[in-house]
Formats: structure tokens, sequence, C-alpha cells
């Protein structure tokens, strides 16, 4: 991107060695040692699983991204520390701090010019057998493109997996797969 990356890491799960085997995989003629090093070097992690946290750290981002050239902000993901704080009682609380966060991301998006990537969980749907995306109607209005990746085994007993990209929501194209 000719920037960094801001990653905020509310799993505990990003790895910079999956990064680096992903890179050198897909791309071995371009990243040799020194541009894997440059790689991991402008890949920002931030590690939190509080909403509190969450929102301070996003309070007092601008200067950041431009000290540090971000051109990217993931969010990975939304879900674990809303769900994990907040009960059935509280939800107009959690609902208030999740369009807090909505729209300092919509505006460091509008702001900068970068784009934003939110993970999010999902959940079952309780009036049907089937899933949908985690936190409710609040979040899934504050999303302007939504995408569901899907992994299914293969109707064989072969090693084979398909796999599905489903465009959900998006102002500039239909739903399809």
């Amino acid at each position: 991107f000719g920037g960094g990356t801001l990653y905020f890491d509310t799993e505990s799960s990003f790895s910079p060695s999956r990064l680096v085997e992903i890179a050198r995989e897909r791309y071995p003629n371009i990243y040799n040692t020194q541009a894997l090093k440059r790689l991991i070097s402008n890949v920002h992690v931030y590690q939190t699983n509080k909403t509190q946290e969450l929102v301070k750290k996003l309070e007092g981002l601008d200067a950041f991204l431009i000290e540090e050239k971000i051109k990217l902000i993931i969010l990975d993901s939304i879900a674990l520390p809303f769900r994990s704080e907040f009960d059935g009682k509280h939800i107009p609380a959690r609902q208030r701090l999740l369009n807090t966060v909505a729209s300092k991301l919509k505006y460091f998006s509008d702001t900068f010019g970068l784009p934003v990537v939110t993970t999010n969980q999902v959940t079952t749907k309780f009036s049907k057998a089937e899933y949908g995306a985690a936190l409710g109607i609040t979040w899934a209005h504050a999303v302007n493109v939504r995408y569901r990746l899907n992994c299914y085994d293969s109707p064989t007993n072969d090693t084979a997996v398909r796999r599905e990209w489903i465009i959900e929501k998006s102002p500039c194209s239909p739903s399809m797969v």
C-alpha cells in the first residue's frame, strides 16, 4: 500500500509468522528477507479485548495515522469485546458504544481516504436455523459493505473444500455469490 497497516487484534490471533508465510508463498518474487522485514515493520498491532480501551485508542489516532502513513485499518474482531462485556440487560449502552466505534472508523476512512476492514462473528438466528452477523441491527446498518465468507466440506470424501465469497450488502453491487 505504500504505507502502514493498523491492526486491532481483539482475539489475540494476529500471527506475524503467518503473515510472512502468506507473503512468501503468494509473492515469492517480491518478498525477500528485506521486503519481509519491511512488511512486518509496517504492521502496527494494538491488542485489546476491552471496549473502553478500543474507544480510547480510536479517539487519539489522527496523528498516528499521519505520522506512520497508515493506509489500512483492520479491526479483528469487532464482536469479541462487545459480546464479552455486555449481556442482554445492557444492550442500549452496547449500541451507543458500537455507534461511537462505527462513527470513528467512518471518520478515518472519509478523512484519510483509507479502507477500514472489520471482522465480525456469526451467531445463530433463533427464529430460523441459520447463521447471521453478530451485534444486531445497529452494527448491520453501520457497515457500508458486508461480505460473508463460507467454507464447506466437499460432498465427497476428498480433501477439496468449496469456498464462497458472498456480497451481502453494497451500495454499488447487487447481492451475489
